[in-house]
Parts: C-alpha cells; sequence; structure tokens
C-alpha cells in the first residue's frame, strides 16, 4: 500500500491545493479510517466496516451542505421579501 508519509505529506496536501485552486471541497475520508486497522481487509482495501465508514462522511458531508444551501436560501427569500418596519422620515 501507500505509506502514510507520502500519502500525508504529499498526496492529501496535493488534493487539497488542486480542489482549493478549481473552487471545490472535498471530503475527509481518511481521518475516519485511521486507527482503525480492522476497516481494511488486507490491510489496504476498505472492508465493509471502512466502505460503510467512508459512505457516512460522504453522506454527511452532502447532507450538511445541502441544509446550508436550503438556509441560505430561506434567509435571502426572507430578507429580500421583508417590507420596512418604519416610514421614512424627511426633515
Amino acid at each position: 500500500g501507500l505509506p502514510a508519509e507520502i500519502l500525508n505529506n504529499d498526496v492529501i496536501p496535493l488534493v487539497n491545493q488542486t480542489a482549493t485552486d478549481l473552487g471545490l471541497t472535498t471530503i475527509d475520508v481518511n481521518t475516519p479510517l485511521l486507527d482503525n486497522p480492522e476497516y481494511f481487509q488486507d490491510g489496504v482495501h476498505p472492508g465493509i466496516e471502512g466502505s460503510q465508514a467512508i459512505a457516512s462522511e460522504i453522506y454527511d458531508a452532502i447532507t450538511w451542505a445541502l441544509i446550508a444551501r436550503l438556509w441560505i436560501r430561506i434567509f435571502v427569500k426572507y430578507v429580500t421579501e421583508q417590507k420596512p418596519k418604519f416610514s421614512p422620515v424627511c426633515i
């Protein structure tokens, strides 16, 4: 498998920088797998538990992104549809 040093020092920073350059969001599926050797069927490839951990991270990230977008839309609609609660006064 890929040595942890190369993954942590080369691959992940490159992925993050590329995503930043392209204005994309990343989902960290590496951290939940750390310190969980039982997630890997052969020491390299995730087994069922590892796949479930990855799927859970992706699901949570997408769900929270959708919730955030919904709340932004609700807020913008609320703000743009509000009528002023005061009358302008000319002096």
